[in-house]
């Protein structure tokens, strides 16, 4: 049959059943040829790329993704088109018309003529940026305490173990701190425990802030917290540790009522690196005993274990 030949009435009602189902499915449905140049884009692709069907046919990803995601792309797509592979994989791209982040799930295929040569390929891409946000904010909440947003025991003595296995890798010095609130129980009797609460997320937030941006910071539970200093030796440590401690002894939260801040002091003790205290935990129990020494000596002080 020529292929100029007008289609018959079913067959014209079969096309248009199909572009409107290509159409109404939520997924970005396209087929590219050898070159990778878009041949066929169903109209969730041209509301993605915030274009006209004509203005994508012909085009390919560099025209509309950031230069290392179009490579990553098009590197797929060779495995499709020189190797003649279906595959499924992950792809992020950043679209450069709005320079959103978007992510998708994606199935593609080659597409053969009737002696099987490979003459191009389609693809099927499902937008799963929601769901990898939900991951990412569920992985978060497992690393992260609620109250304070540092990371929570578990999470910190994870990272803390590879900081200190690149350590003793490099025979580089650690200093860990361990902190402790004065009288805290005295501030949730007199004033609640959400006050209490407050005082500890002002707390964590101030020691971020004082604290440089490769520091590991972690709530230990209650009011016990504890840092990681990579490449902090003994003088650079009491330095760090008595600069949190007046900082945080020149810090008050308002109460609820604004009617008086509350004050509070910390304790905290400090365990460097060595061959009795190799791990983490030798560090941190190293770091309890000096922080108990502190308590007993009248505490608002550091002491070195």
């Amino acid at each position: 049959m020529p292929l100029d030949m007008p289609l018959d009435e079913n067959a014209q009602f079969e096309l248009l059943n199909l572009r409107t189902i290509v159409n109404s499915i939520g997924a970005h449905i396209y087929a590219k040829d050898l070159e990778g140049r878009y041949t066929y884009v169903n109209q969730q692709v041209c509301r993605l790329f915030g274009l006209s069907r004509g203005e994508i046919l012909g085009r390919d990803d560099n025209d509309f993704f950031d230069l290392n995601e179009a490579k990553d792309l098009q590197r797929y797509d060779r495995r499709v088109l020189d190797f003649g592979e279906t595959i499924e994989c992950e792809e992020r791209n950043v679209i450069r018309q709005s320079g959103e982040v978007r992510y998708f799930s994606t199935i593609k295929t080659p597409v053969r003529d009737v002696d099987g040569r490979i003459i191009g390929m389609c693809g099927i891409s499902t937008d799963i940026t929601e769901r990898k946000k939900l991951e990412v904010e569920l992985e978060r909440q497992a690393h992260i305490d609620f109250l304070t947003n540092l990371n929570n025991r578990r999470h910190f003595i994870e990272l803390a173990e590879r900081e200190l296995s690149r350590a003793l890798r490099y025979q580089h010095p650690v200093c860990l701190l361990m902190l402790d609130v004065d009288h805290f129980k005295r501030v949730n009797d007199t004033y609640g425990h959400k006050q209490g609460d407050k005082v500890l997320t002002v707390l964590a937030q101030t020691c971020v802030d004082t604290l440089r941006d490769s520091d590991i910071a972690g709530r230990l539970g209650g009011e016990e917290f504890a840092f990681m200093l990579p490449e902090t030796g003994r003088e650079q440590g009491l330095e760090v540790a008595e600069r949190l401690r007046k900082v945080l002894a020149a810090t008050t939260v308002a109460t609820d009522d604004d009617e008086g801040n509350v004050h509070f002091t910390v304790s905290i003790g400090m365990c460097l690196l060595c061959s009795e205290c190799d791990t983490v935990d030798t560090l941190l129990n190293c770091a309890d005993k000096a922080l108990y020494e502190a308590k007993e000596s009248g505490r608002n002080r550091v002491c070195v274990g």
